[in-house]
């Protein structure tokens, strides 16, 4: 599995105080849209980052010693489904059949759909759809579900526009 890994080069960040870092991309989940080895500018306040559609964020699973980052495909009061065609699920939002940067549309196996399914329909606050670069998923809310505002670690602000 490809993860887009961020190595700290900045400080840590306390309360809402936001503080600009640089990270380097190791990894290959957004490839085509950030490849490894890019330096990005990360503006980091965990749980104070107000994410937009189509923004790059840095988000820390649990059990990862490192933060990744994805792309904020859809926010609250977003509505998410999944349909079927053939036995491949594909994500739609707002009625749009959702597309990687290279205008691959997400197409998504059985069991990797089933995180999805849970959770079809509007989004809730402070819940968005965080996707890599790759149509069949990576570690994202693809295998997650979606994310939660408070677990949002910053937003990229250079490096990198994200935004179709």
């Amino acid at each position: 599995m490809l993860l887009v890994l961020l190595a700290w080069l900045g400080t840590a960040t306390a309360g809402c105080a936001a503080v600009v870092e640089q990270r380097e991309v190791r990894g290959e989940s957004l490839k085509g849209l950030v490849e490894a080895g890019t330096t990005l500018q990360i503006e980091t306040a965990r749980g104070c980052i107000e994410p937009k559609r189509g923004d790059l964020v840095t988000w820390r699973p649990a059990k990862r010693d490192t933060p990744v980052v994805k792309v904020v495909r859809a926010v609250p009061g977003d509505t998410l489904a999944l349909l079927e065609e053939e036995g491949i699920f594909y994500i739609h939002v707002n009625d749009e059949r959702l597309t990687t940067s290279t205008g691959e549309p997400y197409a998504l196996k059985p069991n990797r759909a089933r995180m999805l399914q849970l959770y079809e329909g509007e989004l809730r606050a402070d819940t968005f759809l965080l996707l890599g670069n790759i149509a069949g998923g990576t570690y994202d809310s693809t295998r997650l579900g979606l994310i939660h505002k408070s677990d949002i670690e910053g937003r990229v602000i250079s490096g990198v526009d994200a935004r179709p």
